[in-house]
């Protein structure tokens, strides 16, 4: 069961909802301080199966579903809708910029990007209007929790989705199967949160330091940056994703070494890992798309300007189907906005 739009409109969570066996919603938050009362009202009660009832219940969000065609489409069509979906919320958007419909273009961009039909760009364009949201509410706190899902672990409240594996667990120490999720959480999604940023990259060597591997030049990978926050205050840290992915004519050779992506740390900087590996799938050959994940911390001296940061990628990659295989270097330069005068406002609220 899911919410991605906050249709209920919660602005804090967890939020406790107790659901009959008909899938009606017969208490919020209740109080478990007085469990004599919970257990009358609920765990004690036979609720009659619904009829009329299920309308006037589920009516308020029904309306609200309803009322917004993008939202609609998105939710209850599948996954070849979101470009509909995305046309009409970026016309909503443009009638009327508000928390709210930043927030929702942001939700339906961010399902494309898990989609099929991806398109370069989808996931930095929800962090964007994530953090265009979040602007205009800072006190919100299911904008706030969006943006730090993905994000670095200073400005992380707790892991996300540390409780996946051990439900999976669970499940399968009494015998049933996990259900498969549609989409992994990675990364960021489990990362601990910390106090204080600390690097370990200083017995790192850099791989190729005197660029002695050819480039890609074709290319045959595409490569996708995603910068979280999208823009920050000196000082701060951003976590950044790369993502790159096997154009139709390449695929990755999975028997030989992994891929490796360096990150150089310019002077003032401090990277959480600057030498980063994918393991390679027990397939021979294959097209995934391959994700990495790692956090900058910005100088405190550093000017109000867009930064550059150089990675690159040294992977194996074949051409065609049984074409010529590949050791090939991709440069990355991924631009960090960095805003002396923001303070913290996206951190602190304001």
């Amino acid at each position: 069961m899911i919410d991605p739009f906050n249709l209920l409109n919660l602005r804090v969570v967890p939020v406790t909802l107790a659901i009959d066996a008909h899938g009606i919603i017969r208490v919020v938050h209740p109080l478990l301080d007085r469990v004599a009362d919970f257990e009358e009202l609920f765990v004690n009660t036979t609720f009659d199966t619904p009829q009329e009832q299920l309308k006037s219940e589920l009516e308020p969000l029904v309306n609200q579903m309803q009322s917004d065609e993008a939202v609609k489409l998105a939710l209850w069509e599948d996954a070849s809708h979101l470009d509909e979906a995305l046309s009409i919320a970026e016309k909503a958007l443009s009638q009327q910029a508000t928390d709210r419909t930043h927030f929702n273009l942001g939700v339906i961009y961010r399902m494309r990007y898990d989609s099929l039909y991806r398109q370069a760009g989808d996931f930095a364009k929800a962090v964007n209007h994530w953090t265009a949201a979040l602007n205009l509410d800072p006190n919100n706190y299911i904008w706030r929790r969006r943006i730090q899902q993905y994000g670095p672990r200073l400005d992380k409240p707790y892991p996300f989705y540390d409780w996946i594996p051990e439900a999976r667990e669970v499940i399968l120490q009494r015998g049933e199967t996990p259900l498969t999720l549609t989409v992994e959480p990675n990364g960021a999604e489990f990362a601990t949160p910390m106090s204080d940023f600390s690097s370990n990259g200083n017995n790192q060597t850099d791989p190729d330091p005197e660029k002695r591997i050819y480039q890609d030049d074709a290319p045959l990978i595409d490569v996708e940056m995603t910068i979280v926050p999208p823009h920050v205050t000196a000082g701060d840290s951003v976590r950044v994703h790369v993502i790159l992915r096997p154009r139709e004519v390449a695929h990755w050779n999975n028997e030989v070494d992994e891929i490796l992506l360096w990150v150089n740390t310019p002077d003032g900087w401090i990277v959480g890992e600057n030498l980063l590996t994918v393991p390679n799938p027990q397939q021979a050959e294959s097209q995934e798309t391959r994700h990495f994940e790692f956090e900058v911390r910005t100088p405190q001296n550093a000017k109000s300007s867009e930064m550059m940061l150089s990675t690159y990628a040294l992977y194996y990659v074949c051409e065609d189907e049984n074409g010529v295989c590949l050791y090939r270097r991709r440069d990355i330069e991924i631009p960090i906005r960095v805003n002396v005068a923001d303070s913290h406002r996206l951190r602190d609220g304001g």
